[in-house]
């Protein structure tokens, strides 16, 4: 990262730090500015290698609880933790990134990320894109633009459409109502016309029905499956019924009928 960004909703204000720790790999450490009850600005009071990486060490000038804390460097570097310590005791307390909350400390850690988008959801703007290889690259450059939305904007990959969509504000919500893994029932309720956009992998042989009406399953944001649905509440059903297995089928059946027609020849034949 290059500039100042925000790193850490310190929310531990029982805790009283005395020195930052921040391991980072770049060739100088950043500079840090807390802010809480005032705003402190903070350089690396010493620096100490550690394996690949490089350990920072911020002290404060007094000891410090419940702040935000923000990053600024002019050279690019990565930051791999943040620590508070109080060297008085010993003590210290790891950070956590904003959007984010440690489900379990031990040896080993284990973090929630609570903003990540639910399973199906409603989309009603983006783009269409046909699914080739520079679409694929297409929707890449569309995913990547700083104003693309991911919760609200999606790339569909439909070889019949081109151009933006745009069906209004997605009002509404999807819930699924039942799971396995060969079908997935949702019962969605929609304000406008709208994607179902469901985050499980697109694979060939999904099929899905609206209100028991066949629908299309399109690839969408390369990875994903989406499904039109209309204004209303409708219940959408995804099925896997891959066509390898009906050829499979077929292709049994035919080599039966093959055998069996060799074995009537064969018994007719003179002995």
């Amino acid at each position: 990262t290059v500039g100042e960004i925000f790193v850490d909703a310190y929310d531990n204000p029982d805790f009283d730090a005395t020195e930052v720790q921040v391991l980072f790999v770049g060739d100088e450490p950043p500079e840090l500015r807390m802010t809480g009850a005032e705003t402190v600005q903070l350089t690396a009071e010493r620096t100490q290698p550690l394996d690949e990486l490089t350990l920072a060490v911020y002290a404060l000038p007094e000891p410090i609880a419940g702040y935000a804390l923000a990053f600024r460097a002019d050279e690019p570097l990565t930051v791999y933790a943040v620590t508070y310590h109080d060297a008085r005791t010993g003590d210290f307390v790891q950070a956590v990134p904003s959007g984010w909350r440690r489900a379990l400390s031990s040896d080993v850690k284990i973090y929630e990320n609570l903003s990540v988008l639910p399973r199906a959801f409603l989309v009603t703007q983006g783009t269409y894109q046909p699914d080739t290889w520079q679409g694929h690259e297409d929707a890449l450059t569309a995913m990547r633009a700083a104003d693309f939305d991911p919760a609200a904007q999606a790339v569909i990959h439909d070889p019949d459409q081109s151009g933006d969509f745009d069906f209004g504000i997605a009002d509404g919500e999807v819930r699924i109502d039942a799971y396995t893994p060969t079908e997935i029932r949702m019962i969605v309720t929609s304000a406008s016309e709208a994607y179902v956009l469901l985050t499980d992998a697109w694979y060939p042989g999904w099929t899905a029905s609206v209100d028991d009406q066949p629908a299309a399953v399109h690839r969408a944001d390369l990875m994903f499956r989406a499904v039109p649905v209309p204004a209303g509440q409708s219940v959408v059903v995804m099925r896997f019924e891959p066509q390898m297995w009906v050829w499979s089928a077929y292709a049994g059946l035919g080599a039966g009928l093959v055998v069996l027609a060799a074995l009537l020849w064969l018994r007719r034949q003179p002995v």
